[in-house]
């Protein structure tokens, strides 16, 4: 190794190799600032102050203290650039690899990168940046580019062995590094991409069930609200030839004056635009026109009507049923049965209590004969951007209003059915012949869904030669029927999504899921009523403590990044053909322009730059720089919906998580978790899937500073954060990683808390047999007085129905004491944890008369 003496005279030497660097304008090797100028006569620094920042952060250790690393840093640089034909803007990212080896080195403590260590240092090259002299941790790995050309770790072991510099073991080779990578890649990202991804520009899913959830609730009320508009409008555009057959007209006589019908406007108003048109024509096609949308519409209304949880519970109310969850449940169940004109009806009136079929019957006429008693009218112009429609000129037919309402109804319906469903994309291609619905045979949930739902078809990738079932929720199922309705699709084409009949192999879905999941997201950007209930509340001089703390957060992130991610999302069409070659000759739209000016990485500018016109036309570069564009960004995909869907299972009791995820995920099935984990893909999925709800559960506690929450687990939180010095959001995402990765092992989710397993204590479980917990044992009698109970205000209810049992045992004389010794115990427990997450609940004075009860008979019989 070359000597410190050595070294600074080999870089006093090199003044001349300084200034031969093109684009040098100024600066001495001695100078820690050398300046240059670019083809497009901008000012490039390079400066090596920050090197200062980092041996002074590892000032103990051996490489800070043995070398001068600013003036190592300057010679690898001199001899990498000379050496090479690097593009003067990408001068700094060269410099910034070179630091960040020395950081890397550094950190763990070693004089050389050789075999044992090599995937240590990879792993922190491809997750770390510089900023002004700090080191920080990026969310996302670095994009393959970005790498190559920042941190070509055989290009700086050529420019060390030019200095005679051996920080890199000869041992380290092209092959080497490739091998490294194809490890380090799948282990940094959890098993979401493979080396092969990575260098095909492929990015990581960054949308969570903490942000993601907004995203499903929106598309879930979207169409629940909208899904009989839509399919009026559909069934009357597909009825186009009907109504001139009809009507004794040609069909271009009919499609014309109908596109304007279909946007509100009257016989009389569509004479003064087209003044020859026949009038009695245009009445006619109106008058038919009007009567069809109201038919589908009335009848499409009713079906929503009587799957809205507020009106089945004004029809429980009528009938004198109370109206629990269950219970309406149970009568959705009932409702849907009797539109559908299935078998079955009498069997569900014979579970208790009993439903009073003919008086639901007749409520569903009372309901029907007030929607048949109104006329609808097709929406105007106004009233269609009032749901959020793009404002364009109506070029296409799927660029007019009813057919934009159609296409988002259709797209927040598909991403309703493959977010509650955790499927692959490629296996929603089924036709609705291959649903089955079969007798609920589970004692504990039958009663509120009487049946049990699969779906008979293939999984490609693990079993794609024979059909496999599997089972889907009510609420899936009532959304596959009516997207089957809205796609026209009968009974053999697939029933999820809209096909072309020109399309050889319809039942391929990939394709048309990827499109449908993310057609909604700039509609969701900008008008997810969560985002605007945000807004009001923020100027609230009353500010709920409970609020959600991702909800402001996430509005802002989306909003900020929306104008990169509506630029991946948009096809490379029309005004954005060959939007590359245009970018790289100046041609391309301004705000185009000033957007990938702004966001795109200097490496990938350079990269472009340094591309042939046919390279720059090819769907793999428009790929891969879109992909660089929305680097760190969050998008829906369907991949990030089977990761999410795992996390909401776990979560389906967490108050944190929404009423969406509460509502949507509290009856699936264990046959629907068991064929989820012995998926092999999700195997390794699982414990990742775990590590992130701890993490998320960790993260929302530090958020709301610990309100909310009880149990011993609250109290050891309480006490770590309390001890631990933090003072922003990341340090904050940092210290629950920290947690989930090393202290928590485990997660169970149960409707009275989750059980959060720390590997220090399992011993001290109350489950616990000879040290070792034993989990399947849980229940609240064991757990709300365990060490690693965690509990939030959304699981108190449950608790106290629990409870209620041990109640009646407290207030009966004739229960031998001994027994109602344990019920003390219980009531105990859900009074205090009650008290403490919600000092006013209403129960509260009948657990404590209880537990008055028992201790004065106890102390009258003293004992």
């Amino acid at each position: 190794m070359i000597q410190p003496k050595t070294i600074q005279k080999a870089l006093k030497s090199n003044q001349s190799l300084l200034e031969s660097i093109p684009g040098y304008l100024k600066g001495k090797t001695s100078d820690n600032t050398w300046k240059f100028r670019n083809t497009h006569d901008k000012e490039i620094t390079i400066n090596f102050d920050d090197i200062k920042t980092i041996s002074a952060r590892h000032k103990n250790k051996t490489i800070s203290k043995r070398y001068d690393l600013t003036a190592i840093t300057k010679l690898i640089w001199l001899s990498e650039i000379s050496s090479s034909t690097t593009a003067i803007d990408a001068y700094v990212t060269r410099c910034t690899g070179i630091k960040l080896v020395f950081e890397a080195l550094a950190t763990i403590n070693s004089l050389e990168i050789n075999l044992d260590n090599i995937e240590s240092i990879l792993n922190f090259l491809l997750t770390h940046t510089l900023n002004d002299g700090r080191i920080e941790r990026k969310p996302e790995i670095v994009s393959y580019s970005t790498f190559i050309i920042r941190s070509n770790l055989t290009m700086i072991q050529q420019a060390m062995i030019d200095n005679e510099l051996h920080f890199i073991s000869h041992r380290i080779n092209k092959s080497t590094l490739q091998k490294s990578l194809e490890k380090t890649i799948p282990s940094i990202t959890k098993n979401q991409l493979t080396y092969s991804d990575w260098a095909t520009g492929k990015s990581l899913d960054l949308l969570t069930l903490d942000n993601g959830r907004y995203y499903i609730e929106h598309c879930l009320t979207y169409f629940e609200n909208n899904y009989a508009l839509a399919i009026a409008l559909s069934k009357v555009i597909k009825d186009t030839n009907d109504i001139a057959s009809t009507l004794n007209l040609k069909p271009s006589t009919t499609s014309q004056p109908l596109t304007l019908i279909m946007r509100g406007c009257l016989p009389e108003e569509i004479k003064s635009i087209w003044g020859s048109w026949p009038k009695e024509s245009t009445k006619k096609i109106y008058n038919e026109a009007i009567t069809r949308f109201n038919k589908y519409y009335k009848r499409a209304l009713l079906e929503s009507h009587l799957l809205n949880e507020k009106n089945i519970d004004l029809i429980l109310n009528e009938i004198e049923i109370e109206p629990t969850k269950e219970n309406n449940d149970r009568l959705k169940v009932i409702c849907w049965t009797i539109l559908s004109n299935k078998d079955g009806t009498i069997k569900l009136a014979n579970h208790p209590p009993k439903f009073p079929i003919r008086e639901i019957k007749r409520h569903i006429k009372l309901i029907s004969k007030r929607i048949d008693e109104k006329e609808y009218k097709f929406p105007t112009d106004s009233e269609y951007l009032s749901y959020g429609l793009s404002k364009k000129k109506h070029t296409n037919s799927n660029s007019t209003y009813p057919r934009q309402l159609i296409n988002l109804v259709q797209s927040s319906g598909i991403t309703s059915i493959v977010a509650l469903t955790g499927w692959r994309k490629s296996e929603f291609g089924f036709p609705i012949s291959a649903s089955v619905q079969s007798d609920n045979l589970d004692k504990l949930d039958r009663y509120a869904f009487p049946y049990r739902y699969h779906v008979n078809w293939y999984i490609y990738k693990t079993n794609g030669k024979s059909k496999s079932n599997r089972e889907i929720t009510f609420n899936i199922i009532t959304i596959v029927h009516r997207m089957t309705e809205l796609n026209h699709s009968g009974e053999d084409l697939p029933c999820v999504y809209e096909t072309n009949p020109t399309n050889r192999n319809p039942h391929n879905s990939q394709v048309a899921i990827q499109k449908h999941v993310r057609r909604m997201w700039p509609h969701f950007v900008t008008n997810y009523q969560g985002f605007t209930r945000a807004s009001i509340k923020s100027q609230s001089p009353k500010n709920d403590e409970y609020a959600d703390p991702h909800l402001e957060i996430t509005k802002k992130r989306v909003r900020t990044e929306l104008p990169r991610v509506e630029f991946f999302l948009r096809n490379s069409k029309g005004d954005k053909k060959n939007w590359l070659i245009r970018y790289k000759t100046g041609e391309l739209r301004k705000d185009w322009t000033d957007l990938l000016d702004q966001h795109l990485p200097e490496e990938t500018k350079v990269w472009i730059e340094s591309r042939s016109e046919k390279e720059l036309k090819s769907a793999t570069a428009s790929n891969y720089v879109s992909g660089r564009l929305v680097d760190g960004c969050i998008y829906p995909s369907a991949h990030a919906f089977r990761h999410m869907w795992a996390e909401a299972v776990y979560r389906r009791f967490d108050g944190d998580a929404g009423w969406m995820i509460r509502s949507q995920f509290k009856h699936i099935s264990s046959t629907m978790w068991l064929s989820y984990i012995r998926d092999k893909d999700n195997r390794w999925n699982h414990q990742q899937v775990q590590q992130k709800v701890v993490s998320s559960l960790v993260n929302n506690y530090l958020l709301r500073k610990g309100k909310g929450y009880s149990g011993q687990l609250n109290t050891w939180l309480r006490r770590l954060s309390r001890k631990t010095s933090i003072h922003s959001l990341e340090e904050q995402s940092s210290l629950a990683e920290h947690l989930a990765t090393t202290e928590i092992i485990s997660i169970k989710s149960n409707p009275w808390g989750y059980c959060l397993l720390r590997k220090r204590s399992q011993s001290k479980a109350q489950c616990a047999i000879d040290g070792e917990p034993h989990r399947y044992n849980a229940s609240p009698d064991l757990c709300l007085n365990c060490t690693h109970n965690l509990m939030q205000t959304n699981n108190i209810d449950w608790s106290i129905f629990h409870a209620s049992q041990h109640v009646e045992a407290l207030h009966n004389p004739d229960i031998p004491e001994i027994f109602q010794e344990s019920s003390y115990k219980l009531v105990k427990n859900v009074y205090q944890h009650t008290k403490m997450l919600d000092p006013c609940h209403k129960a509260l004075s009948e657990l404590q008369e209880a537990m008055e009860c028992y201790k004065n008979r106890k102390l009258k019989n003293g004992s």
